[in-house]
């Protein structure tokens, strides 16, 4: 069970980090949640619930407050 585990966090943070890359390389164009979660080769409703996991806000929180700061770097 642990190691399906760990290999299903592998797989999620994957696609995390696919989802943010994708963010990064297309901003500031338009970015939909629908485009941002096939970054991740997931639906959409995986996509949130990810960035909600790893990172306490949905993908558009994050992109707004990436963009307040200026910085569009990921800190996962």
């Amino acid at each position: 069970d642990t190691q399906n585990k760990n290999v299903e966090n592998s797989y999620d943070l994957l696609s995390l980090t696919a989802m943010i890359g994708f963010i990064q390389k297309n901003y500031p164009g338009k970015l939909l949640l629908k485009d941002i979660s096939s970054a991740g080769s997931c639906c959409k409703t995986k996509c949130t619930s990810l960035f909600q996991k790893y990172l306490s806000v949905s993908p558009s929180s994050w992109l707004i407050r990436c963009n307040k700061s200026g910085e569009r770097k990921s800190t996962i």
